[in-house]
């Protein structure tokens, strides 16, 4: 109570001093003791209303318009075949993991599981139904990346730059993709480095692709040999497997025109890195359990996605498509797609507005708005329960050192005097000191 009673008195924040004033009526002093407790509470409120705003949504959004002098991202194309797995390596994965040749009657059986797990995505994947009573533990990525069929795609675009195909593997299953930032996330890593070359700083820092805003459109044609699916995206993401692709069958020639929304980042804005998460391999009874909730994992359950949104995106949406069909050679034998994109008109920037120093001046304004206390104030306080401290532990320690030589005094005093009684003892029975009167 007497420490309440020293930090009402020393403390330099405003109200306090009134509670332990003296000559106070015991009802002034419970008014002051509320209207304190208030201010304390309204204080923390707005500074953790300020905090999760720093926190949670720091930045503002801005949309600009002069067009003509932006340069903007080609868009990233996924291209996955519809039969993704190579019949001339088919022999060789099942003989490597089953030890079974051609001419086993379990050959069948294993072929229509490599199949299966070679064209699943995620959207597909009852095909695995036959296969969940399988007791052997498979790794089903490493059989979908050894059965992968040969990038045969041909690529004309009207701006210079890298437009290498790179093996991935996506919610699609094993495809390729060109013109992406986003390979660290889904690049089959050995396939890169064993057959096409692990990609170094001067191939991925000339992704994106960029072109110039103006009245000639900017456009990529795509020349394919097997019958494939096309999915454009952003250059800084992923593609999305619940989005429409293109799908080009042979003889097949489109030019599809694409519209482009982009978002840009100020200085200083944060992007959020997602955790990779890992886990066990999956069987193929697991693949038929997840066939199950496939539609609630594409569609998170229903529920709209909190997350932030990426720094640097593109948006790229199909407005047009003009499809003809040539049945005479040599143009029955492949499909052939232009993707022509239009330049953004808009472009939404987010800027910071709420910097920490605006965290730290909106927490001493409520400081100072309620309490009347600033940053010394806060130090003040600081220095007055560790000096508390101090001088409680040193005080006691102190006291124990008193007590010690008191009872060391009272012991040696005793001594002294039962020895000098015993030495006028002595003296006295032996008489030999007499007493001058005079």
């Amino acid at each position: 109570m007497k420490c309440c009673k020293d930090f009402c008195n020393e403390t330099s924040i405003h109200g306090f001093n009134h509670i332990a004033a003296p000559r106070r009526h015991w009802l002034e002093r419970l008014l002051w003791l509320c209207a304190c407790g208030l201010a304390i509470w309204m204080a923390l409120n707005v500074s953790i209303g300020q905090l999760q705003r720093y926190n949670e949504s720091p930045t503002v959004v801005t949309l600009e318009k002069d067009f003509r002098s932006w340069q903007f991202s080609m868009p990233a194309i996924t291209c996955c075949y519809e039969d993704r797995m190579d019949r001339a390596k088919l022999p060789g994965v099942i003989k490597e993991y089953w030890n079974i040749e051609a001419n086993d009657e379990k050959y069948d059986y294993y072929t229509r599981f490599v199949k299966a797990v070679a064209n699943s995505d995620i959207l597909n994947l009852q095909m695995f139904e036959q296969f969940q009573d399988m007791q052997m533990s498979v790794d089903m990525y490493q059989i979908a990346v050894d059965v992968m069929p040969e990038v045969n795609i041909k690529t004309v675009p009207s701006e210079a730059g890298d437009w290498k195909w790179w093996p991935v593997m996506t919610e699609a299953g094993v495809c390729y993709v060109t013109n992406s930032l986003a390979l660290a996330d889904v690049a089959i890593v050995l396939v890169l480095i064993f057959q096409f070359g692990k990609p170094n700083q001067s191939e991925t820092a000339s992704s994106p692709v960029m072109c110039k805003n103006s009245a000639n459109n900017c456009y990529i044609v795509v020349d394919n040999y097997a019958v494939a699916k096309y999915y454009v995206h952003s250059p800084y993401d992923v593609m999305d497997a619940t989005s429409v692709p293109s799908v080009a069958y042979l003889s097949l020639t489109r030019e599809s025109e694409l519209s482009t929304m982009e978002s840009r980042c100020g200085r200083g804005v944060r992007e959020l890195h997602p955790r990779r998460r890992g886990g066990p391999i999956c069987t193929p009874a697991g693949m038929w359990c997840l066939s199950f909730f496939a539609q609630n994992i594409t569609s998170n359950n229903g529920e709209r996605c909190t997350c932030a949104p990426q720094c640097v995106d593109s948006v790229f949406k199909e407005i047009n498509k003009k499809d003809q069909n040539w049945d005479k050679p040599p143009f029955s034998s492949r499909s052939s797609i232009k993707f022509v994109v239009q330049g953004p008109r808009t472009r939404y920037t987010r800027e910071i507005v709420f910097h920490f120093q605006d965290l730290v001046v909106s927490f001493g304004g409520a400081a100072g708005l309620f309490l009347g206390a600033s940053f010394i104030s806060f130090i003040e306080i600081l220095y007055f329960f560790l000096s508390r401290l101090f001088y409680t532990i040193f005080k006691k320690n102190e006291k124990n050192q008193k007590t010690t030589a008191v009872k060391s005094k009272l012991h040696t005093t005793a001594h002294e005097t039962f020895r000098v009684e015993h030495l006028n003892a002595v003296l006295d029975s032996q008489k030999k000191y007499q007493y001058d009167l005079m």
